[in-house]
């Protein structure tokens, strides 16, 4: 009787230490993001049906395989999100997940869409807000501007 008693309480601390962790780390994520500023927004836009997406940013794997498909509106509901965490370093974002990697002049971007990969060269003074639609099965356009495209 007493070790069932004993048990209970562990078992018990034990949830309560884990879920006092995952808030802990609920909250650590949001400060990391809050006190960043947006150097880039990627978004993936028109013209996804069902297709198979990977994201590369200077060879760092931030999304693979990812089934997408925009809505009728044109809007694939696929965004990264690149922070200036410091001066050497970029904090990506895409959906929970938080990546760091080396901030440069010029990023380089592999998109792969169903097998097939694309190359980009990024560069900030283009602008921070680039775009990503599919043309045909392997192929993207791709638009970088200074400005996000508003919808009416």
């Amino acid at each position: 009787m007493k070790s069932n008693h004993v048990l209970n309480i562990r078992v018990t601390l034990f949830l309560l230490l884990l879920l006092i962790g995952l808030l802990d780390n609920k909250n650590t994520y949001a400060n990391q993001v809050d006190t960043a500023k947006l150097v880039f927004n990627i978004e993936f836009r028109d013209n996804f049906k069902n297709d198979l997406v990977s994201l590369e940013l200077n060879n760092k794997v931030i999304l693979k395989n990812e089934l997408i498909i925009s809505n009728t509106s044109g809007f694939a509901n696929l965004q990264v999100d690149l922070f200036k965490k410091s001066s050497k370093n970029l904090l990506v974002k895409y959906l929970n997940e938080i990546h760091y990697i080396k901030s440069a002049e010029n990023l380089n971007l592999i998109v792969t869409l169903n097998g097939k990969r694309i190359f980009y060269r990024i560069n900030h003074k283009r602008g921070q807000y680039i775009e990503l639609s599919k043309k045909d099965r392997t192929h993207i356009y791709f638009k970088q501007s200074s400005v996000p495209t508003i919808w009416d």
